[in-house]
């Protein structure tokens, strides 16, 4: 019976001791730009196009004055925030043939870095991203630069997503020292992106 218990909790043990290491050393998977939010601090934004959660008492803007980019087709903003309203926006623009994620993503930071004074990539991380329904790869990216220069350096955070002859780009923008506070909300935000 002894030796029996011994076995037992042998057995036992060296189970418990693969299952534990084996989860430990598996492997990474690439983060899901698509992202749960808490419905007390983020509402849904759904349109036949796309669907993003953006933070509640932020105002949303749909006809938009001329001096925004033709191809910009909502704003949300945030109305406490200073002389510089930190906003996201989403853009929509018709795309040259053969463009997936990933290539749209990087022909439109080149544009950005030609574009922007004083640019710099801060970060671009692999995610995954929903496009109609079915979860694909795509690039979220952080970056600053100024658009005057004697400007204000700005932060962007930007996840790209091509469906058929379309690309679509979900922009948060905020003063580069906005704060820890801000960032969160507008890389969460931008993380529940989803194409239609």
């Amino acid at each position: 019976m002894k030796k029996i218990l011994i076995t037992f909790f042998f057995i036992l043990f060296s189970l418990s001791f693969f299952l534990f290491f084996s989860g430990c050393f598996g492997e990474e998977e690439t983060p899901t730009a698509t992202t749960e939010v808490s419905a007390e601090d983020f509402k849904l934004y759904a349109v036949e196009d796309f669907a993003i959660r953006y933070p509640k008492n932020w105002a949303i803007q749909t006809e938009l004055a001329d001096d925004f980019p033709e191809t910009t087709i909502v704003t949300f903003t945030d109305p406490n925030n200073g002389y510089f309203h930190t906003n996201i926006n989403i853009d929509k623009r018709t795309l040259k043939p053969n463009l997936d994620n990933i290539s749209f993503a990087q022909e439109m930071l080149n544009k950005h870095s030609g574009d922007l004074i004083n640019f710099k990539k801060i970060a671009e991380q692999n995610v995954k991203i929903k496009i109609s329904g079915t979860s694909t790869d795509a690039i979220f990216a952080v970056f600053e630069g100024k658009n005057q220069r004697d400007g204000d350096t700005f932060k962007f955070m930007q996840i790209y997503a091509v469906k058929g002859s379309f690309g679509y780009t979900a922009t948060g923008t905020m003063l580069n020292n906005a704060g820890e506070e801000i960032d969160n909300k507008l890389s969460t935000s931008l993380k529940t992106f989803e194409v239609q």
